[in-house]
């Protein structure tokens, strides 16, 4: 990870992108933290990267000088040798597609888009038209906001236009769009239309091959949401219609129009208010009163769960600590600390996240016991309860480690079996692994985290050494056994990644700088091979897709499939960040695309000269094509795609 980027002080990770990465970062000149995207240019060809970097500084001439409460700022944007970064403001949340869009509640939905129907009356206010609003661009906070991102592609009346293919994402984009016409503010209430149809049922309004989608939003009428979703009332059918209507002049007139028309729709939308902090009751001052109170929050924490109280506890605890008092009350809040240390104990151990454990078992709080206990521990060696605590803690920290180390022992041995390894299982069994670590500092068993690290990270490399022997067995002898080897090993491309990262990463924890060079050059050689057998497949499907091109016999689930192994390669390959490993990686990133446009190039061509079933068949694999160059970040390539699209459907409408 980088850890200084122009005035921007890198920290942890936040998110992925399809490109690149979000982090949390802090602006040296100011002191403020901010969520900082950094995109990698080497996996990006010279106009990709002028045409990203236009995008973000085209964000921050639009939003940085904005104030409102639902548009997400992008405060600077640009370049170093190796990354171009935009850095916005610093929200907790996530993307709204990432939410379970068509199972969250009706009201919950409505109070959501009222949010961003108020940004879109302030932005349309001062001409600005946003252009491609979709789920992916609006982020959900914790407190239950929306904010409106990516501006990229907005239309300013101060700014010069973007232009390129189509600009948006269909189906959300308006059909004016697609047509390469003006647009104004409509466009964008027809997206919010769009957008709103698919968080309230789960589904977007018009599916199928991009040109059937294209052509139902140019011709079909709108589905009815509530047929699809039996809790969408019908009076919400009425202003989706109408928001979503083919001609901009059949639309609402304003956000504010369209706002009103949706609250009449949904009258029963709650306000959202923060649930009120608990607030302790008076137990009296002192030193009883301090242990009264502790007692009282150590109780609701074991009943309950420990996180509203940790803080409170440790305040309590500290000013008991500091306070004058008999030796008869220090004895008394020992007492009560040592049951709890001992009811901690015994929490931590029942509820730890153990690789195999059911996940009902576990606690979500469970970080939060161990520190508490660690709280409780510190505290009992200040009372001069050291030797009565610390062989609780040793135990604690010994039956951890012991079970940790049978789990991977047991990992080692699958590994080591002629069976295909389920790599999601292991990966997330690994960061089981990782919170345990996290656990044992907190504990200082230093050895134990020492010992974990290096298992965990051998296990790792053994892993990533199967699955590459996996992909040159299939390259080899592609049965379809071996197929669905690698089909499965290509599904979870994160878990690749993280393994990847484990094994190559500079750990400290390894001790001796030898020891540590020895581990990094390993895990080097096996990440290496990993990229060039990744490599030899990415061309061996190539090879596959390009002889499927517009044959009758081929089945598009399974063209897509590959294609979308393809993708996934090119997105491992852009999140090595070794610098040993990345010539090779770029390598790999470069042929991907190759392969890939030369791929869209040959459908292209193939469509300009077939009719009737074929075009057909050539519009669902060249949308295949489509959807890869979204899921990677490819937005040049995508737009031009659906220009490309949209010409030859032109094209054939005239012929007709």
């Amino acid at each position: 990870m980088v850890n200084k980027v122009g005035p921007y002080e890198v920290h942890q990770s936040l998110g992925k992108g399809a490109l690149g990465m979000v982090y949390r970062a802090i602006d040296d000149r100011s002191g403020v933290p901010v969520a900082l995207k950094l995109v990698r240019k080497d996996v990006l060809s010279e106009p990709e990267c002028d045409d990203l970097l236009r995008r973000f500084q085209r964000d921050v001439e639009i939003t940085g000088g904005l104030d409102h409460a639902h548009v997400l700022r992008a405060l600077e944007a640009g370049e170093t040798d190796e990354v171009l970064y935009i850095a916005t403001e610093l929200v907790a949340g996530g993307r709204l597609a990432d939410l379970p869009l068509g199972s969250l509640s009706v009201e919950r939905v409505v109070a959501l888009f009222l949010q961003l129907l108020d940004a879109l009356s302030f932005l349309h206010a001062q001409g600005i038209v946003h252009r491609d609003i979709h789920p992916v661009g609006l982020l959900v906070t914790t407190d239950g906001l929306i904010k409106l991102s990516n501006f990229g592609a907005a239309q300013g009346t101060s700014l010069p236009l973007v232009t390129g293919g189509v600009i948006g994402t269909p189906p959300y984009l308006a059909p004016e769009q697609l047509l390469g016409v003006p647009v104004d503010a409509r466009a964008d209430l027809y997206a919010v239309g769009s957008t709103l149809f698919h968080a309230v049922t789960g589904k977007k309004p018009y599916e199928g091959s991009l040109a059937e989608v294209m052509a139902a939003m140019l011709e079909s009428p709108v589905p009815r949401p509530s047929q699809i979703n039996a809790k969408v009332p019908a009076s919400l059918d009425l202003v989706l219609i109408k928001a979503m209507a083919k001609h901009p002049d059949d639309r609402y007139r304003s956000a504010e129009e369209f706002a009103a028309a949706l609250r009449h729709a949904v009258i029963s939308v709650p306000a959202r208010r923060p649930a009120p902090r608990e607030v302790l009751p008076d137990l009296g001052d002192g030193p009883d009163g301090a242990r009264r109170h502790i007692h009282l929050l150590l109780v609701r924490g074991l009943d309950g769960t420990v996180t509203p109280h940790l803080a409170d506890l440790r305040r309590e605890i500290a000013v008991a600590l500091d306070q004058p008092a008999s030796t008869a009350q220090r004895d008394a809040l020992a007492q009560m600390l040592e049951v709890g240390a001992q009811a901690l104990n015994d929490m931590v151990l029942a509820h730890a996240p153990l690789p195999g454990q059911p996940s009902a078992e576990q606690r979500t709080d469970w970080m939060d016991t161990v520190h508490l206990f660690d709280t409780v521990r510190a505290a009992l060696v200040r009372l001069g309860r050291g030797d009565q605590v610390e062989p609780l803690v040793h135990g604690l920290a010994r039956d951890l480690t012991v079970t940790a180390l049978l789990y991977l022992n047991e990992v080692n041995r699958q590994v080591l079996s002629p069976d295909h390894v389920e790599l999601g299982h292991i990966t997330a069994n690994l960061i089981r692994l990782d919170v345990l670590e996290w656990a044992l500092e907190v504990l200082n068993a230093r050895e134990a985290v020492r010992d974990l690290r290096i298992s965990s990270r051998m296990i790792a490399g053994q892993v990533l050494r199967k699955v590459s022997a996996t992909i040159r067995g299939f390259i080899d002898f592609p049965d379809d056994t071996a197929r669905f080897d690698v089909a499965g090993v290509l599904v979870d491309i994160e878990a690749l990644i993280a393994l990847a990262d484990r094994t190559i990463e500079d750990d400290p924890q390894l001790g001796a700088t030898t020891d540590r060079s020895y581990a990094k050059v390993m895990g080097r050689e096996i990440v290496a091979d990993f990229i060039e057998a990744a490599r030899r497949l990415a061309a061996f499907i190539a090879d596959e897709l390009m002889g499927q091109i517009g044959e009758s016999g081929c089945d598009m689930v399974t063209f897509a499939a590959k294609l979308r192994h393809v993708g996934r390669l090119h997105q491992f390959a852009v999140r090595v960040e070794d610098r040993q490993c990345r010539p090779l990686a770029m390598r790999l990133t470069e042929e991907v695309r190759i392969s890939v446009d030369s791929l869209a190039a040959d459908i292209v061509a193939a469509l300009h000269e077939a009719g009737g079933p074929a075009s057909a068949l050539l519009y669902r694999q060249l949308t295949a094509v489509h959807d890869v160059a979204v899921e990677q970040g490819w937005n040049q390539f995508a737009e031009d795609l659906l220009g490309a699209l949209r010409e030859s459907l032109l094209e054939q409408a005239e012929g007709a």
